[in-house]
């Protein structure tokens, strides 16, 4: 276990909104349901609500900035990156080239997209790829160090955070972890 990141009371208080503990989910709501569409809003909500800000935080808003963020985020890939890519064509962009030998790749994409594609990628053997039809949420976690997570508003368009803070990390992480698991391994 990682003491850096073990939980500790103080952070458990910091996902307390309003006194009530909401699991990462119920937190994606909870920015859905406020319709936060910009920095500056998120900024405000987790200000007034009491959560602390992140040490470093941009906001993506359309499907441009969420493929120009995680190709940015990816190219500081040093060990392990999973990336949530509801458009495979993303991918052709990504630098696999320059990735570390052991650096672990874990894509959760439409397979069915690009074949040619999925098959070149698959004789890799530090890439996983599992079949994302549901193409809901963009993101990227790199080295549990950065993540961006930006489900679809209501304008179709991704929209959230690129976080650096432990607490977000943990929080945001697991909703993409947690959507990882029940994804069907591509073979």
């Amino acid at each position: 276990m990682d003491l850096c990141r073990a939980r500790t009371p103080e952070k458990d208080d910091e996902r307390h909104i309003r006194g009530l503990a909401l699991i990462p989910e119920q937190f994606v709501v909870f920015l859905m349901v406020n319709n936060i569409q910009n920095k500056k809003e998120y900024e405000n909500l987790i200000k007034k609500q009491g959560i602390g800000t992140p040490s470093t935080l941009n906001f993506v808003t359309d499907k441009i900035t969420a493929a120009t963020a995680i190709r940015n985020i990816f190219a500081r890939t040093k060990s392990n990156a999973m990336i949530f890519a509801p458009d495979i064509n993303l991918l052709k962009d990504l630098d696999f080239e320059s990735l570390r030998p052991m650096a672990r790749v874990q894509v959760a994409t439409p397979f069915q997209q690009n074949m040619q594609l999925v098959n070149e990628l698959l004789t890799r053997p530090n890439i996983e790829i599992r079949n994302y039809t549901e193409g809901a949420i963009w993101g990227i976690i790199r080295d549990n160090e950065e993540l961006l997570l930006a489900p679809l508003g209501e304008n179709k368009e991704p929209n959230g955070p690129i976080v650096k803070g432990d607490i977000q990390i943990d929080m945001f992480g697991t909703i993409m972890r947690s959507t990882w698991t029940r994804l069907k391994r591509v073979q």
